[in-house]
């Protein structure tokens, strides 16, 4: 039986105001690792884009209650994969297999940089022996600076790599060498 109107427009302000309490933690806890103005503005952008490319379901650059429950209600029945209606502790359990799986993939992807499916020993150290292009100083931090310094050793490293791109822990590489 479908919820009353007045409950249905309640349970949407409820839900749009979770949305909000979760932007505002992301945003705070991004805003607290960036340390000038510039990279604050900077991960304020960045987290809009994500958020329109999660929720924005229509593209009207605007989030509404409605592609909020939408995307809530496709994702409780992705998790639901028998169809019953509820969702066991089994199919949870199925979900954050397949959300593992992704990521290592993603991660496996970013490695194998001929995408033969193959990681050779080569490819390994060649993804993680950049750190030392970057890493001007040796100390085993690398720093805004350091990135921003356009040294030989880093150009050439970047010129030579194809670059992955990357939406949060997701990188592809591309394929064209």
């Amino acid at each position: 039986m479908p919820l009353p109107r007045a409950a249905q427009r309640q349970r949407g302000l409820a839900l749009l105001f979770k949305f909000c309490v979760l932007v505002s933690l992301i945003l705070v806890m991004a805003w607290s690792t960036a340390s000038s103005a510039d990279e604050r503005d900077l991960v304020a952008k960045q987290t809009q884009q994500w958020l329109m490319a999660k929720y924005d379901t229509n593209g009207d650059s605007i989030i509404s209650v409605d592609e909020i429950s939408q995307k809530r209600e496709k994702m409780f029945s992705y998790m639901d994969d028998n169809g019953d209606g509820r969702v066991s502790i089994d199919e949870y359990a199925l979900l954050d297999a397949k959300k593992r799986a992704l990521i290592v993939r993603a991660r496996f992807t970013k490695l194998d940089a001929n995408a033969d499916g193959i990681l050779t020993d080569e490819e390994y150290i060649e993804y993680y022996g950049s750190f030392g292009a970057f890493d001007l100083d040796g100390n085993g931090k690398i720093t805004s600076d350091e990135i921003n310094s356009d040294t030989s050793a880093t150009s050439t490293q970047v010129a030579t790599s194809p670059a992955p791109k990357c939406f949060l822990w997701l990188c592809v590489r591309s394929s064209a060498h």
